[in-house]
């Protein structure tokens, strides 16, 4: 991923893998998974950029490319942005249980998610994962995209690290392929 430019390293060449995320550091990274610096998407991004101006100008961030992206391919809503962005919420380490509902919208599988009318999960500590959480949770884990901890907890409120995030966000691209075409129709009439 690194070497992607999908995550960075600091200044003094270390990555610091134990450090916790942040929720927007998070949203940078799906965005740059997603492809928002793709030549491909530039039409995309600036057409994000042009529709989440207003939405996002209350917001100070300098992402603002990286999380229009993201609305406008439906994995964040508008809603959720104070969440993610506001001046306290911003710099706060994402907790799994968030990972989890960002994984599970990144890969496509909202719907696939809700669509689950029973949520049994199998983690000894189920009952401390948020209900509005545990269809994503169950989602990600019966894919293989995010698992659980030792002794068969997920941990819902534990924060992830810059390697968890690297290795939940470097099985997420598998789920991610998408092909370009780009093609002309002429029309004659």
């Amino acid at each position: 991923l690194v070497d992607q430019g999908i995550i960075n390293g600091y200044e003094d060449g270390t990555f610091k893998p134990d450090k916790a995320v942040t929720k927007l550091e998070t949203l940078i990274i799906a965005a740059r998974i997603m492809g928002v610096d793709d030549d491909e998407n530039a039409e995309y991004r600036a057409a994000a950029v042009k529709k989440y101006e207003n939405t996002l100008a209350p917001y100070d961030i300098s992402f603002k490319d990286e999380v229009s992206y993201l609305l406008y391919r439906n994995v964040l809503k508008t809603n959720e942005l104070s969440s993610y962005i506001s001046d306290s919420a911003k710099n706060q380490a994402l907790k799994r249980y968030e990972a989890a509902i960002l994984l599970t919208k990144l890969v496509g599988g909202e719907d696939a998610a809700l669509a689950e009318s029973v949520i049994v999960l199998d983690f000894a500590d189920a009952s401390s994962i948020p209900s509005s959480a545990k269809a994503y949770v169950k989602y990600i884990s019966d894919i293989g995209l995010m698992k659980g901890m030792e002794e068969n907890r997920f941990n819902p409120s534990g924060e992830l690290t810059r390697a968890m995030i690297s290795t939940v966000m470097y099985r997420a691209e598998e789920f991610m392929e998408e092909t370009y075409i780009k093609f002309t129709i002429d029309v004659y009439i």
